[in-house]
């Protein structure tokens, strides 16, 4: 998975003829590279504007992140949430040559489309 070529190494897709699926590689497709720094840019733009709704006297609607809030203040929040998304951010990537995995990669960036709109929306409400 991790390699010491991980992201400057040249394999960037399988060593024999036919490998295209279920393999590992150094280096990813500026597709791939986007949709994690979307996803990226998303989870703290997610973060920010969270917190800016529970200024203004909102509730956080995740009942697991709801109790990162309670148990370890706006840090452990922070960290938490953006861990969470990291590591199953970068879990996708290493996988993304595996089937189903660049859909679910997509679906993520999906979703984070679909939360700045809510949070757009949330944005328009209050004003």
């Amino acid at each position: 998975m991790l390699s010491r070529y991980w992201l400057k190494g040249r394999r960037r897709g399988g060593r024999r003829e036919g490998e295209r699926v279920g393999i590992y590689v150094d280096r990813y497709t500026r597709e791939e590279a986007a949709l994690i720094l979307w996803i990226g840019v998303s989870a703290v733009a997610d973060l920010v504007l969270t917190l800016v709704h529970l200024a203004d006297g909102g509730e956080e609607a995740n009942p697991i992140m709801a109790w990162l809030l309670d148990v370890g203040g706006v840090v452990g929040f922070a960290v938490g949430k953006l861990a969470m998304t990291g590591a199953a951010a970068l879990f996708l990537l290493l996988h993304v040559r595996f089937r189903g995995t660049r859909f679910a990669l997509w679906g993520l960036g999906v979703i984070y489309l679909g939360l700045m709109g809510y949070h757009a929306v949330a944005f328009l409400d209050r004003t």
